[in-house]
Parts: C-alpha cells; sequence; structure tokens
C-alpha cells in the first residue's frame, strides 16, 4: 500500500508592488492570520496609524502591536479569513510595511 504524502501549506508572500487579487469562493474563508514584521524606516507613529487603518483598531491597540513588533521583532495583529487578511495586509502595505499572511492550518 502506498503511502499519500499531505501537500505543505506555504505562506503567501506578495510584494508590496504588486496588486492583491481580488478573489471569492473556493480558499478564502481558510483561517488566516496576518504577521507584522520589525523594520528600521517606520517610526512607531506611522505604523500605529497604519494599523489603525487596516485593522480598525485604537491608538492604544496599535500602540501595543507597534511594541511587540519593536520588541520580539514580529506580531500577529489580525486573525480573520484569508480574503480579510489579504484586504488587511495590502493596507499595511501601502507604507511598505513588512507583512506576511498565513493559513492557520
Amino acid at each position: 500500500m502506498s503511502q499519500v504524502k499531505k501537500p505543505s501549506i506555504q505562506p503567501i508572500f506578495i510584494p508590496a508592488n504588486e496588486p492583491l487579487p481580488i478573489m471569492s469562493g473556493r480558499g478564502t474563508e481558510i483561517p488566516s492570520l496576518v504577521l507584522l514584521f520589525n523594520d528600521d524606516v517606520h517610526s512607531f507613529e506611522d505604523v500605529i496609524i497604519q494599523l489603525m487603518k487596516a485593522v480598525g483598531c485604537s491608538a492604544l491597540i496599535g500602540y501595543l502591536y507597534a511594541l511587540e513588533v519593536h520588541t520580539i521583532g514580529r506580531a500577529t495583529v489580525f486573525l480573520g479569513p484569508m480574503i480579510r487578511c489579504l484586504t488587511i495586509a495590502e493596507v499595511l502595505r501601502e507604507i511598505d510595511l513588512k507583512v506576511e499572511v498565513r493559513p492557520m492550518m
């Protein structure tokens, strides 16, 4: 009896200068997360404002995310369906923040 290999799930990397595909249907509801990574370019204020715009969080929550990114190097800033994660990542990338969308499987 032959063994069936399960496909591995890889993170989705979409460069900041490429538009995100608008899609619906199969796969768009996969539970996913948005990771925000630290950089030496953006100020706390830049990151907080963009998080408020992308995620709809308060300035305090945006500050706490920014602090986590600064101290740990990354933070999960959103959990939800893949299609929503891709939209949030696109907004964060408007100011060239480094973001990754990963399925939670």
